[in-house]
């Protein structure tokens, strides 16, 4: 599967400034901390979330205690608008990333609006649009991709979050090594062996606490590959 079909769309604050007015005048504003759980596995769906700041984590917990990490939600993004939308039973369990706002959000709150303008019910459409998206990716990362091409995944994913432009090709993503293991389903063993073969290769600098991508297009380039 070549790059071009897995990319990460990423939608800001600024690109329909009437949806984003929509979202704060009929959302109640959260705060979570770094690991701090939104909801757990099995929850009821009481509302939904549009990320305003910071990361979530989306992931599912084994019998035996294996965490497997389905999607993560960043600035711009609908979270759990399928589950509140089906009534159904929460299929994974969330956490912040990172210190996160969010806006919580209902149908009963936005029914006002979308009745007076339906552009805003197209709008939610084109934000859950991005997310099946996203979730077909991960769905490849962990169902084809050797360890290599997974961190490279999450590396990429992640700095959608963290480019100050779309045309930055070098920049700093805020995590341990273990969280990109945790991120890209795979041990920490394995990630640092992958990490430190991409620092060899001068792709990333590996810092405390965080990793610099150096060369981003060698990180595609290794999605790529056969």
């Amino acid at each position: 599967m070549s790059y071009q079909h897995i990319q990460f769309p990423r939608y800001t604050l600024d690109q329909n400034k009437k949806l984003y007015n929509v979202i704060k005048e009929s959302g109640e504003l959260r705060k979570l901390k770094k690991d701090e759980i939104l909801h757990l596995q099995e929850d009821p769906p009481t509302q939904f979330y549009f990320v305003k700041s910071g990361q979530l984590r989306s992931y599912l917990v084994s019998d035996d205690g294996r965490i497997i990490t389905v999607e993560i939600v960043g600035e711009g993004r609908l979270y759990g608008l399928a589950s509140y939308a089906a009534n159904l039973p929460r299929p994974c369990s969330c956490s912040a990333v990172v210190d996160t706002e969010l806006f919580c959000l209902n149908y009963n709150k936005l029914e006002p609006y979308i009745k007076k303008d339906h552009q805003i019910a197209l709008d939610f459409f084109h934000l859950l649009g991005d997310t099946i998206y996203i979730l077909v990716g991960q769905i490849n990362n962990l169902s084809f991709y050797n360890a290599e091409k997974r961190i490279a995944h999450s590396l990429l994913h992640l700095g959608e979050y963290y480019k100050k432009s779309t045309s930055d090709s070098s920049y700093s993503l805020n995590y341990t090594h273990q969280e990109i293991a945790d991120f890209s389903s795979i041990n920490r063993v394995t990630a640092n062996r992958v990490l430190h073969k991409f620092e060899k290769n001068g792709w990333v600098s590996l810092k405390y606490g965080s990793i610099v991508i150096s060369d981003e297009q060698a990180l595609k380039e290794v999605l790529l590959s056969e």
